[in-house]
């Protein structure tokens, strides 16, 4: 039994889900190999690592324990393991924005989804990344030999920033601590 006055209960009653299966149900149906992608889990599952800024294993983890996660994605029954379409893998098909049509049609689509009030919680508000942080994200990761996790949560930046700067730094040459002059 699930609170029907959730968030996220709230948020799948106000997506007009048959006009996304008409759009881009040919995104994800069968190709040679393929097993069909439903389009509501595939448009689901891109809103939810959109809004609570998962990474694919993250969102398949919360997604199992989740009844609100399945509900959203259009499951009728709560489950207690993922759909096959995640396979061994235990991750759907990317679901970045830049890789996804079906994820830039959701992003499209997410400020009609925002008229409900509270529908979601708000976004970290994002802050700009000075010399400072990027020294201490190598300094972290190469010194202390911290993950990418741990230089995120102990620096309060995105997990992305700090890979980002990780590689543009490698790409650079710079690839130990301390810096050279």
């Amino acid at each position: 039994i699930i609170n029907m006055r959730h968030e996220l209960v709230r948020l799948a009653q106000a997506i007009d889900w048959p006009v996304l299966e008409a759009r881009f149900g040919a995104v994800y149906s069968d190709g040679l190999g393929m097993p069909p992608l439903p389009t509501r889990l595939m448009a689901g599952l891109a809103i939810l690592k959109h809004t609570f800024d998962l990474s694919d294993e993250d969102l398949c983890a919360r997604w199992v324990e989740n009844p609100y996660f399945q509900y959203l994605c259009g499951e009728d029954f709560f489950r207690h393991d993922l759909p096959a379409c995640f396979g061994k893998s235990r991750t759907p098909i990317s679901l970045s924005p830049g890789q996804s049509v079906l994820g830039c049609a959701v992003l499209a689509v997410w400020p009609l989804t925002m008229t409900l009030r509270g529908a979601m919680p708000r976004r970290k508000q994002t802050r700009q990344t000075t010399v400072k942080d990027i020294r201490a994200i190598l300094r972290l990761t190469h010194e202390q030999g911290l993950s990418v996790r741990e230089v995120s949560e102990r620096l309060k930046i995105s997990k992305t920033t700090v890979s980002t700067y990780l590689l543009r730094a490698r790409e650079a040459g710079l690839s130990g601590w301390p810096l050279p002059p």
